[in-house]
């Protein structure tokens, strides 16, 4: 994971990843797992690509280098 950006929103947290493409759905699921019991809030992950477009730019705007 190179960037991400954390938003509290609506009692989760959004993270922005870059997930490698050599990653399953079952790296991403055991993530999302370690995540939300490290922080102990519900966590969502987006990609860049699964961002609606007319959110995508304002998101970026935040990202930083983990």
């Amino acid at each position: 994971m190179d960037k991400a950006i954390i938003i509290l929103s609506g009692g989760d947290v959004d993270f922005l990843i870059d997930f490698p493409e050599d990653k399953t759905f079952i790296d991403l699921g055991l993530l999302l797992d370690e995540l939300e019991e490290l922080i102990g809030y519900p966590v969502e992950l987006y990609t860049e690509s699964t961002l609606p477009p007319d959110v995508r730019q304002r998101v970026l705007l935040y990202c930083v280098d983990l």
